[in-house]
């Protein structure tokens, strides 16, 4: 229905159109469906369905997805395990990928001539599927009963409209895209139709479809496609699309699978020549199980296992395209399906060795392989392979005690911390619940890699250290302990539990800083809460309040525990049930420790020591590495190590004193225990100095050659014996590893010309890249700071960032650094070389000279890090941080035309928007609209002189006359106001540039003019002709001249028009009602729900109705529910939800926030706030909504979700991920991204993620994909 306007009215809208128990819906999203019926209609006020909206539904038969529904995400519908029919709308234009694979019982898809495209997998394996009709749309006359399809009238548009079904595939419209493995696997379904018209066609689409699978189809013209490239069938060639290809580093990552028909060669490009695959029959790619003539076999029973093709596996992209690389070296030919049992004879080293098989997708195949292979195997067989494989074979836990299986020695159980692994790999074995020596042993090393966190190098590290611990720790029998020989009292006083307040762990007590079991006594080991495998969230919010050990937690009353910053419902309940998860595992696995009485030796100081070779060890070290010591008493063999010069002290650190190559050398000259002459030690001493072979040959007077021959056989003696070391073979690993030149050594680890001399002759130099360096754990934080200073030599370091070293950067800093508020030119170069002086650089190609600031001051005004003002004037502002959606969909730039105005108006108009996005003059605006190129909004839009816009051609004399005869008499001042009102340009300037063109019209200090009678022929005329509410003056003029040609547009007065009827305002007239608040009233509140997109669009540039539309808002009487709908309180009161109710909702979010955290309306919800206002059922916005009009907090919109914050300051998108960033310290930047969805219900990809942060001071490390609160924080941590 249309109002009398032209404006679409709508005449209901259901708010309980659908059962919130069936369908959990969200801003139109339908995300899960909760429901169990077998028949399913999607409700219509969903727009998109989700990703796995639908996955596992398993009781739904039949789904219709109406039109309104334009986008189903990839994946919904995977594995309904009973679903028959699919029914898909007209808004649908995509089928995504996966969305329908493996419905094993799907027979009848219904979809519509407006598919056109179906992505990868999208129908795969739906073996049942025989039947795909599709849906038309005729504007035309009901079919006849002759007329094939079954029929249904519908209104669309007013036109009576046919959908028809298309009861054939040949009539099936042409869908342009069909994308890889679309189809495969659909072996009821008759595809040639679909096939012949399509224009691209995907790799292995229609595999195994009935009409494939007894003809040979003719491709010999056809081209290949998918997003990686286009393989010819004709003339054998594969191209690459570089384009959709991303490149990091060396690493091509590839989104979809490049898996090719079983009949086509492998195309070169895709071939990895780097793999040879070895016949081994010692190593296969999963331990417990052979390849014996093509049939795989369990290892230990010789039972035959089914073999079945890798597809089956379900592997990542990443790991199939991997996979089919090397396939003709797997199968041996180049036509080949590759089978499990081909995967299965690649070791994992060769495995590795694949191009892009990074060690994730090697993991995910072993372990998929793993899961096919054991899958149908008995306990006993499973036990048999475990046990073969286990991390130590020689072992086995006999009546709980861990044995030797052939000499039956014993090995003391202790906790795994004792073990000497590094704290990866021990957080690793406590986030998998493995605490203790016993429990681990019993593992192999696959299961370890299904451990949180468990890389390679930690079950690398595992299997090396335990068999080593177990072999050098065996005794004859377990000591045992008296209580008088334990530092545990006869009789532990512990205190009895409070009868005022309930405690965390109930069942534990600490006593004197041990935990105790209230009951057995038993002592828990107190460990950092880093251990107990907590959310990030829950994590920090506990080292934020300082309880960083378990011990912290132990007793503490549940009042203080809900009380800790930011702690919400969620994570409370996570950290007791981590906590008393872990005091129970403990404790069934502790024993009373006993301290053994004998003093700690010499040769275990010395021996963990020498573990760590050139390494500082402090004092924590050695104790954790020898928990049976006491303090001091490896503090007295500590002493008496550094005295004798054994060990070398540097402040709280100790390391194993070396002595140096060269201090060897020189010696020769007294003792010479290698019997070196003379001449060959000052050879060495001058070679070691960086002189050639010929200088040394010149001062020894003999030739070059002669100099390197003595040279050799004297380096030779020094290290002739391999296992001697030399101080200088701390740099072994490094020199031998990565290809630093001599420059790094010399400048960055402020070593010797000798060192450089030593290690080229005893090691070969390293090729790997030296930015790898900064990730190698191997290294120790002092030579990786060292490298990260190497690395960004062109940078400098400034709070933690790293600054590339060239102006523009600096300059960018220096104005978020000091000029958050307006600065002139001059004053921003005066804290240029302040900041310069603060950080001592002295470079002059850094230096901004007087001839140099012209061409830096166009660079500032080009920034898009400032605001560039009037009078050379600038203001930090970070643009690319900002999300500007709502700015220009307010300001509505597309509606102007043949106008001129200042960007003044805008302030003017919406006072309240300019402050949420900080602007704070209108030539600020201007730059802003123009440095994010809003005249895209407006072909017409041009940027005038700072801060004019002008749309099309502007008649200023003609529009100030039309607002003079509307106002007269008027005063000059009165009139100017008026004008500024209307364009926005400042009152002096329109009294100084405007008014000549009406000076005729002044007389004694007014405005006047002496209206003509507009002819009563031509009154009647408009009057019928002037059916609306509402014109515009334009719009008006335009109406009287098709009426009357001829006619006198100066007729169109104030004078004339108020004698018709009419209200007048500047620029619009209004009929039928008082007052243009009135008129606007109506639009707004006569219907229940209104639609405010198509009223805004007409009517945004009058103020009269933005300051209208924001008073009703704020008022409450009508809220937004989804983007540009409104319900009004009426609606609402008569379900009986008052203003009163709608505002204490408000107050209740105001009390529930503990902090001055960003928060959505969903992320309140997942920490468990709940309001009585729920049952409403509305989307998030409608709550949003209610809290923008509270007036206590600042927000803003990201995306199609409100942010929100209790401090009342603005903020934009950057500030927001900033702060979460900061306060968790480091997080994945997909895990973010994750949470951001999950959490907030913000839709954010990891690449809008890093470039919103930049120009702060997080750091993003690529390789890690993790994002840092700062530098420092990152290099803490690697």
């Amino acid at each position: 229905m249309s109002n009398s306007n032209g404006i679409e009215q709508n005449i209901d809208y259901d708010i309980s159109s659908y059962d919130p128990s069936q369908f959990a819906i969200s801003n139109g999203i339908l995300t899960k469906y909760l429901g169990d019926d077998s028949i399913v209609s999607v409700p219509s006020i969903v727009t998109r369905i989700s990703s796995s909206a639908f996955m596992g539904c398993s009781k739904v038969i039949e789904i219709s997805i109406p039109d309104t529904v334009t986008q189903i995400e990839r994946y919904s519908f995977v594995s309904c395990a009973a679903l028959q029919v699919i029914r898909i709308g007209f808004g649908v234009s995509i089928i995504p990928m996966g969305a329908f694979a493996e419905l094993p019982n799907l027979k009848s898809i219904v979809l519509t001539d407006n598919i056109s495209e179906i992505e990868d997998f999208a129908f795969r394996n739906c073996k049942n599927l025989s039947s795909i009709k599709f849906l038309t749309k005729k504007y035309r006359e009901p079919v006849t009963a002759a007329e094939k399809g079954k029929a249904f009238e519908l209104m669309i548009a007013g036109k009576p409209a046919k959908i028809e079904y298309l009861d054939t595939l040949e009539d099936a419209p042409a869908i342009k895209n069909i994308g890889n493995f679309a189809f495969s696997g659909c072996m009821s379904l008759d595809v040639s139709s679909i096939k012949e018209k399509a224009e691209v066609i995907g790799l292995s689409s229609f595999d195994n479809c009935y009409s494939e699978i007894n003809s040979a189809s003719d491709d010999s013209d056809m081209e290949t496609s998918s997003e990686n490239g286009t393989y010819s069938y004709e003339d054998d060639t594969f191209v690459e699309n570089t384009d959709e290809i991303e490149k990091e580093e060396e690493i091509i990552c590839v989104e979809q699978p490049i898996v090719l028909p079983d009949d086509t060669p492998v195309p070169a490009e895709l071939i990895d020549e780097t793999v040879e695959i070895e016949e081994n029959d010692h190593e296969y790619l999963v331990n417990g199980f052979v390849v014996i003539n093509g049939e795989i076999r369990n290892d230990a029973s010789q039972r035959i296992i089914s073999d079945a093709p890798v597809e089956s596996l379900s592997l990542s992209t990443r790991s199939y395209n991997a996979i089919y690389r090397i396939r003709e070296r797997i199968t041996k030919a180049p036509h080949e399906r590759v089978m499990i049992s081909d995967l299965l004879k690649v070791s994992p080293e060769e495995l590795l060795r694949v191009r892009n098989m990074g060690a994730k997708s090697a993991e995910e195949i072993i372990e998929r392989v793993s899961a096919y292979l054991c899958s149908d195997m008995s306990d006993e067989e499973k036990n048999d392979v475990n046990k073969q494989y286990t991390i130590a074979p020689d072992y086995e836990i006999i009546d709980g005690v861990i044995t030797h299986i052939e000499s039956g020695y014993i090995v003391e159980d202790v906790f795994v911390d004792y073990l000497g692994l590094g704290v990866r790999a021990t957080n690793s074995l406590y986030r998998g619940q493995v605490m203790k020596l016993s429990e681990l042993i019993c593992l192999s090393p696959q299961q370890l890699k299904g451990f949180p966190n468990m890389g390679s190098k930690s079950v690398s590290e595992i299997m090396e250290t335990v068999p080593r611990y177990l072999n050098d720790n065996q005794i004859s029998e377990l000591p045992t302990a008296s209580l008088e020989e334990t530092d545990v009292p006869a009789k532990v006083n512990i205190p009895p539990l409070s009868m005022e307040h309930a405690v965390l762990a109930s069942d534990y007590a600490v006593v004197e800083g041990v935990i105790y079991h209230r009951k057995t006594l038993k002592i828990i080991p107190d460990i950092s809460v880093e251990r107990l495998d907590l959310s990030v969230r829950s994590l920090n919010c506990l080292i934020r309040n300082g309880n960083d050990r378990v011990s912290s937690l132990v007793g503490m009353p549940f009042g203080d525990f809900r009380s800790i910053r930011n702690l919400g419902q969620l994570s409370a309940n996570e950290i007791q049930e981590k906590l008393e998860l872990y005091l129970d595992k403990a404790h069934d696995n502790s024993e009373k420790h006993a301290m053994p009485a004998s003093s700690v030796s010499t040769e275990q100081i010395l021996s963990v020591m020498h573990s760590y070779e050139f390494e500082l060890v402090d004092l924590d070290t050695i104790l954790q590495a020898l928990p049976d010591a006491t303090e001091d008493d490896v503090k007295g063999i500590l002493a008496n190590l550094v005295d004798s010069q054994k060990v070398i002290q540097d402040e709280d650190y100790f390391a194993i004193k070396h002595i140096s190559f060269f201090e060897t050398v020189n010696a020769q000259s007294s003792s010479n225990p290698y019997n070196l002459d003379e001449r060959a030690v000052r050879i060495l001493q001058q070679r070691a100095s960086g002189k050639t072979l010929e200088e040394v040959g010149q001062q020894e007077g003999v030739t070059r050659e002669r100099i390197r021959q003595i040279e050799k056989k004297a380096l030779d003696k020094f290290t002739r014996r391999g296992h001697v070391i030399y101080e200088e073979d701390r740099y072994a690993y490094l020199f031998s590893t990565y290809a630093f030149e001599r420059e790094f050594y010399f400048d960055y680890l402020d070593e010797s010309k000798n060192i450089w001399y030593y290690l080229n002759f005893r090691y070969a130099r390293g090729k790997a890249d030296i930015s790898d360096a900064l990730d190698d754990e191997k290294l120790s934080v002092t030579t990786r700071r060292a490298i990260d200073k190497y690395i960004h030599r062109g940078y400098i370091q400034i709070d933690g960032s790293y600054i590339p070293m060239q102006r523009g950067d600096f300059e960018d800093v220096v104005a978020e650094k000091y000029c958050k508020d307006e600065v002139s030119l001059e004053t921003f170069f005066e804290y240029y070389e302040q900041f310069l002086e603060e950080h001592d650089i002295t470079d002059e190609r850094l230096q901004v000279t007087e001839s140099a600031k012209a061409s830096r001051s166009n660079r500032l005004a080009e920034s898009n890090k400032i605001l560039w003002k009037q009078n050379r004037c600038l203001r930090y502002y970070d643009i690319d941080g900002s999300d500007f959606t709502e700015l220009l969909e307010t300001l509505n730039l597309g509606q102007y035309e043949n106008i001129e105005l200042s960007t003044r108006k805008f302030l003017i108009d919406y006072p309240e928007l300019m402050k949420r996005y900080d602007l704070r003059d209108e030539y600020e605006i201007h730059n802003l609209l123009k440095k994010i190129h809003a005249e895209k909004e407006n072909p017409q839009m041009v940027f005038g002189r700072m801060p004019s816009l002008q749309f099309g051609v502007f008649d200023k004399d003609s529009a100030v006359k039309e607002i003079l005869f509307a106002l007269a008499p008027v005063s000059m001042d009165d009139l100017a106001e008026m004008i500024s009102l209307e364009y926005g340009t400042r009152e002096d300037t329109i009294k100084a540039n405007w008014l000549n063109c009406i000076s005729e019209y002044y007389h004694h200090g007014m405005y006047s003019v002496e209206y003509e009678d507009m002819p009563e022929e031509h009154v009647q005329k408009l009057k019928a002709a002037l059916v609306n509410d509402f014109y515009f003056i334009t719009e008006l003029r335009k109406i009287y001249k098709n009426l009357v040609p001829d006619a006198d547009l100066t007729l169109l007065s104030t004078y004339n028009l108020k004698k018709m009827g009419f209200l007048v305002g500047s620029s619009y007239v209004i009929q039928n009602y008082p007052t243009a608040e009135a008129f606007f009233d109506y639009l707004l509140t006569s219907d229940d729900v209104v639609d405010v997109a198509p009223i805004s669009k007409r009517y945004t540039g009058l103020t009269t109705y933005s300051a209208y539309l924001a008073g009703i808002k704020h008022d409450m009487r009508i809220i937004e529910f989804e983007p540009y709908q409104y319900i009004n309180i009426r609606r609402l009161e008569k379900l009986g939800f008052t203003k009163e109710k709608l505002r204490e909702y408000g107050s209740q979010v105001w009390s529930y926030l503990v902090d001055d955290r960003y928060f959505t309306i969903q992320s309140i919800r997942n920490d468990g706030f709940t309001s009585e206002l729920d049952v409403l059922g509305f989307g998030d916005l409608f709550y949003a909504s209610l809290l923008k009009e509270d007036g206590r907090f600042s927000w803003q919109r990201v995306g199609n979700a409100v942010v929100l914050n209790p401090k009342g300051n603005s903020f934009n998108v950057h500030d927001f991920l900033v702060d979460y960033i900061t306060n968790a310290g480091s997080v994945n930047v997909d895990d973010f991204s994750f949470e951001l969805r999950e959490r907030f219900g913000i839709e954010l990809d990891r690449y809008a993620i890093v470039e919103k942060v930049k120009g702060s001071d997080v750091y993003y490390d690529s390789i890690m994909e993790k994002l840092y609160a700062d530098y420092l924080l990152y290099f803490e941590e690697i």
